[in-house]
């Protein structure tokens, strides 16, 4: 990992995760500022962060991993494009066999910004 580009962004890192937090994510892994001098953050991770947080509204320009769960493939899709921009985006999706679905059907995958979605079945 390397610096944050300037020092505001310690700052602003600091405030998205606390936010985040305060509505309340959880923290992970992460969440604090390396060291004493120079712009370097802590690799972040937050889980269950609720909608309303800065952290899935803002880009934050720092290593840091929003986690949301969906019950519903319909549901990760309009979180997706609920925001006109976004700088990159990543999903791990399964698909159970719930009956509707034949074992055929199943299928499995990730996708990330500039990658085609790669389906196993």
């Amino acid at each position: 990992m390397g610096p944050l580009a300037n020092a505001r962004r310690i700052t602003a890192m600091a405030e998205f995760t606390q936010d985040a937090v305060e509505r309340g994510a959880t923290l992970l892994a992460g969440g604090m500022r390396i060291g004493e001098s120079g712009n370097f953050w802590q690799p972040t991770v937050l889980a269950d962060v609720p909608q309303g947080a800065r952290i899935l509204n803002d880009e934050p320009f720092g290593p840091v991993a929003a986690i949301q769960s969906f019950n519903t493939l319909d549901e990760a899709i309009l979180e997706a494009n609920r925001l006109p921009f976004g700088l990159a985006g990543y999903a791990h999706f399964v698909i159970h066999n719930s009956g509707k679905i034949p074992p055929q059907e199943r299928f499995e995958g990730k996708r990330w910004a500039g990658q085609a979605l790669n389906l196993r079945r």
